[in-house]
């Protein structure tokens, strides 16, 4: 039975999945991460990612077509939203670790989090990687 609409946030849903839950004319929200600008080498090795991870703005509209959607207008993340996301991010990783010293794998928990946070601050994450609600109908 298929459902008038269908979600995925920042999950392991694509587009196509998500076409495929909705009946002609349904809606589909996808939310995921995209490269406001090419990542650079060095961004890439600290992200232990490749350049085909994510996709442009453009990219996602065209994967969102690919799949027989109708694209709305997407709804990306200023920069200010992306900051006060990565700084609560690590923010809280960093306190929790503290309330957890001297437990096995705080040490490198508390490690993971501040590597987070330099590549987004120090390594070329701020500018580079943005996040988009991509709204579609399915033609």
């Amino acid at each position: 039975m298929p459902y008038d609409l269908a979600i995925s946030i920042g999950s392991v849903g694509t587009p196509a999945l998500l076409a495929s839950l909705v009946p002609r004319g349904g809606a589909v929200v996808w939310g995921e991460g995209y490269w406001q600008r090419q990542p650079d080498s060095p961004l890439l090795a600290a992200l232990g990612a490749d350049r085909d991870e994510l996709a442009s703005l453009e990219g996602m509209l065209a994967r969102g077509a690919a799949a027989g959607l109708v694209p709305g207008r997407p709804v990306t993340s200023s920069q200010a939203d992306w900051d006060a996301y990565e700084d609560a991010w690590a923010d809280n990783g960093e306190r929790f670790a503290a309330g957890h010293a001297g437990e096995p794998g705080a040490g490198e928990f508390l490690e993971w989090i501040r590597a987070g946070r330099r590549r987004y601050r120090e390594q070329g994450g701020r500018g580079t990687l943005g996040f988009a609600l991509m709204p579609f109908t399915r033609g």
